[in-house]
């Protein structure tokens, strides 16, 4: 109980030091100085060209990444202002690099997004996705991810012989939505290959292209159970209500 307490008592110590209160400052600062820089130029990056105009996208990628570009421009340069003076930067030079993943996670959210297509559900979703992935990803690159994942292990139950914890429900998680983006991916690759068949009439074309995304998306779903170690005979009635369940929602296909 004394470790953690003396570890805390110096860690606040640490972070009373005037080097490092005053690196706190300027990361606060350059965060409101970029936002408030951000809220200006977006307007001007207002998407106003076609959802599927590659014009249209570039605008919209650069309204995403614009306050994390620009926050990051502002911290950086203030680092470099400290490295040049000869003060001590080390927590700048820390926040620089979250801040630089963080732009590089949001923006593969937004690439993501636009690959699966208008009919993704991840539009609002994009800046939460992105900063849960930041935040574990943050942990890992400063030391603590091994911590967090004890912790989250440790947030559990045991249902007979197999243990569910705050963890394995986000591992399992995050294993079945990669599978779900692949089938996404495959099922537009083959949609528009479909729907070019000049030989199907067009109802046809487009109920082959459903039927054929609804099956990869079931399988992905399997498989990725399967990946995350979660013993799929114990779901076989599942399984059949989603069968039935398939079978009832192709009758409008």
């Amino acid at each position: 109980m004394q470790q953690p307490l003396q570890a805390a008592s110096d860690a606040i110590d640490r972070f009373l030091q005037p080097t490092n209160l005053l690196q706190f400052a300027v990361i606060a600062c350059g965060a409101l100085l970029g936002w408030w820089i951000a809220g200006q130029v977006r307007p001007r990056l207002a998407n106003t060209a076609a959802p599927d105009n590659a014009a249209g996208r570039a605008r919209e990628a650069a309204w995403v990444a614009a306050p994390y570009t620009i926050i990051l421009l502002i911290v950086a340069a203030a680092d470099g202002l400290l490295h040049a003076t000869g003060a001590p930067a080390g927590i700048l030079n820390v926040a620089v690099q979250l801040i630089g993943l963080l732009l590089l996670i949001r923006i593969a959210v937004y690439v993501l997004r636009v690959s699966l297509g208008a009919r993704a559900r991840l539009k609002g979703w994009g800046t939460a996705i992105s900063f849960v992935l930041w935040a574990f990803l943050s942990l890992h690159l400063l030391g603590w991810g091994d911590t967090l994942i004890g912790l989250l292990d440790g947030v559990g139950m045991n249902a007979g012989k197999t243990r569910i914890s705050v963890w394995s429900v986000a591992k399992l998680l995050v294993t079945v939505s990669l599978f779900v983006v692949v089938a996404m991916w495959i099922s537009r690759w083959l949609e528009r290959h479909v729907l070019k068949l000049d030989g199907l009439a067009p109802n046809m074309r487009i109920g082959i292209a459903k039927f054929t995304q609804a099956f990869l998306v079931g399988l992905s779903v399997l498989v990725g159970l399967n990946a995350a170690g979660l013993d799929l005979t114990t779901l076989n009635v599942l399984t059949g209500a989603i069968g039935i369940g398939l079978g009832f929602g192709l009758q409008s296909i």
